[in-house]
């Protein structure tokens, strides 16, 4: 199978595979995906990742990331710089969500 876009291909496995609740998602490898696979496990989007040698070109395994259990997902809407400043202090730092910012208050 030839991908045209072998980026825009990385990023729909991890996206189809954590919509199907899959733990891991194997990606053909390159350096540059090799790259990216760092930055989202350096940016904590992902748990982890390996280089599995196939005796070809490799695989990325991923480790996808999930809520913890019991954790609800918070989405928050209309920002400004002066909201997220103040989301980082008292929800990301503090553990209080800001109520007034989020989608069910714009409701």
């Amino acid at each position: 199978m030839q991908i045209t876009d072998p980026i825009a291909d990385m990023l729909t496995r991890i996206r189809n595979a954590n919509n199907a609740k899959h733990d891991t998602v194997d990606v053909p490898a390159s350096n540059m995906k090799k790259a990216i696979a760092q930055i989202l496990l350096d940016e904590g989007y992902i748990k982890n990742f390996q280089i599995i040698n196939d005796g070809t070109q490799g695989v990325i395994r991923i480790t996808l990331k999930y809520l913890q259990p019991g954790k609800e997902k918070v989405t928050y809407v209309k920002m400004t710089p002066e909201k997220a400043k103040e989301i980082v202090e008292k929800h990301i730092k503090g553990g209080k969500i800001v109520e007034e910012y989020t989608i069910g208050a714009a409701k």
